[in-house]
């Protein structure tokens, strides 16, 4: 399964997108919808990563943080699997890299 930031197929943000996938609520009203669909945030992250690279045929170098793969990667604030659920999205980018080359850095 693959994890999207497509909008308006749903919320683009993609920790917002995490956070839906685990708390089940909605993204404008905090409405449930899948309860019994809910993920772990390991599963979810999982799915952005790890699925998505999988989804476009890119899994032997893209999705994970290992030799020979891209290193297109972010430097978050916080741990999203370690923070409750419904604060996953607000994390913050610290920094994003690409091909292993800080690319942006988050304004002070």
């Amino acid at each position: 399964m693959a994890g999207s930031s497509d909008y308006p197929c749903g919320p683009y943000e993609p920790l917002l997108g995490l956070q839906s996938m685990v708390t089940r609520g909605g993204v404008d009203d905090g409405a449930l919808v899948g309860v019994r669909q809910d993920l772990t945030a390991a599963e979810a992250l999982a799915i952005y990563t790890i699925g998505s690279a999988a989804a476009c045929g890119d899994e032997g170098w893209k999705g994970r943080l290992a030799p020979g793969f891209l290193a297109d990667f972010v430097v978050l604030d916080r741990d999203p699997l370690a923070v409750e659920p419904e604060s996953i999205a607000d994390t913050s980018v610290l920094h994003t890299y690409v091909g292993g080359s800080r690319v942006w850095t988050r304004a002070q």
